[in-house]
This record gives C-alpha cells, sequence and structure tokens, in this order.
C-alpha cells in the first residue's frame, strides 16, 4: 500500500552506509552521527513495519490505509525503549526479538547521543559497528516466528494500565 507502509529499513541501512562512506573520506564526525541516527531509524522504521503488517489486517485482508497509517505511527520511540528494557516483557520470546529489543534500546541511546550531544563525536568504525548490528538484528527479528512477531508488536505498540 503505497503511502501507508513508512520507511523501509533496507533503504534506510542503504542510506546508512552511504554516509559510512562520507566518514571514511572526512576528518569530522558528521557523517558518522547520521549513520548511527539512521542505523536506529532503520529498526525503528522495521519495527513499526512490523505492527503494522501484524496488526493492522482482518483476516489477511489489510486494512483500509487511515488504519494502517494510524498503527504506524502509533509506535512511540520511549514507550517502545521501556519495553524492549523490561526484562518481564522480552523473556517471553525468541532470543532475535530479545536481541532485537536489546538493541534497539541501545542504539536509541546512541542515536540520542548522535543527534543531540554536541560533545559526542563517532569514528567511522564505531558508526559501521552499529549499522552491521541493525542490520543483523533486524534479519533475525524479521525471521522470528509470526505468533512471537505479533504479541510483540502488541506489547511495544499499546499502553499498559498501572493499576
Amino acid at each position: 500500500m503505497p503511502g501507508t507502509d513508512g520507511l523501509r529499513a533496507a533503504e534506510l541501512l542503504a542510506a546508512a552506509r552511504l554516509l559510512l562512506e562520507g566518514a571514511r573520506d572526512r576528518q569530522d564526525s558528521a557523517h558518522a552521527r547520521r549513520a548511527v541516527s539512521t542505523a536506529y531509524y532503520a529498526m525503528f522504521h522495521c519495527l513499526a513495519r512490523i505492527c503494522v503488517d501484524r496488526l493492522a489486517e482482518n483476516r489477511g485482508v489489510p486494512l483500509r490505509p487511515p488504519t494502517r497509517r494510524t498503527v504506524y505511527r502509533s509506535l512511540q520511540h520511549g514507550r517502545a525503549k521501556r519495553r524492549c528494557m523490561n526484562p518481564r516483557v522480552i523473556a517471553p520470546y525468541p532470543r532475535a526479538i530479545q536481541a532485537f529489543a536489546r538493541g534497539f534500546a541501545e542504539l536509541q541511546k546512541k542515536r540520542h547521543r548522535a543527534d543531540y550531544d554536541p560533545s559526542t563525536s563517532f569514528k567511522a568504525s564505531q558508526a559501521r559497528e552499529s549499522v552491521d548490528q541493525a542490520e543483523e538484528l533486524i534479519r533475525a527479528l524479521q525471521a522470528a516466528p509470526e505468533a512471537d512477531l505479533r504479541d510483540f508488536a502488541l506489547r511495544v505498540l499499546l499502553a499498559e494500565r498501572e493499576d
């Protein structure tokens, strides 16, 4: 569904690799910082896509584009990170989802440093590690069992009542 499925992780990873090429050729770390940030966004948009692809269907038929867009846009960075860092939330899932969850939270912290901390710099090699890690974790997540992906999507997307 064009226009409702957001950015593709593969496209963002390709952009991060282009930024890495620029980081290698320059002394400044702007390209490396952007590569780290883009690697995180590849993971974020992969997770948003997992949510919409698993939850915005009714018996295999995609829901209307506005509904799909609402599901996609409902993923919140902070809530997703908190859920991914919560051992109680991620413990029941297979290793691929647990690893993705930990990597998601770690890379979000790096992204915050890359985007908002002017005193932080990243070497090209550090940025490459982040991009490689994001790519590996995304690939493993996408291969996880469908039932676990659907369940995980609900856990990171929906708010829990704190009774």
